[in-house]
């Protein structure tokens, strides 16, 4: 479904029917991202982060929420929930 939306909103974009900014916005929703000048985790949240390593280059890692965090606030540019741990299948079922 994703891929169908996408080029859906990439043919809006291209045939002028959006904005760049508007086309912008709909693919990160699609991606999962939300930037951190939308929106911040809640408090102690673990989190995937988009944040910038030691060059400066887009890295991706886990991190936890904390309001105080310098590192969270000067690094990390985008972030998404965890997913839900695997569970694997039900071996008690038949």
């Amino acid at each position: 479904m994703p891929n169908s939306c996408k080029s859906i909103i990439k043919r809006l974009r291209h045939n002028g029917a959006i904005t760049q900014a508007e086309y912008d916005k709909l693919m990160r929703k699609l991606d999962g991202w939300i930037p951190v000048s939308e929106r911040l985790p809640e408090e102690d949240e673990r989190v995937i982060v988009t944040c910038l390593d030691i060059y400066h280059e887009p890295d991706v890692d886990v991190a936890t929420y904390d309001r105080y965090s310098e590192w969270f606030k000067r690094y990390v540019t985008a972030w998404m929930p965890l997913p839900e741990p695997w569970r694997g299948e039900d071996e008690t079922s038949d």
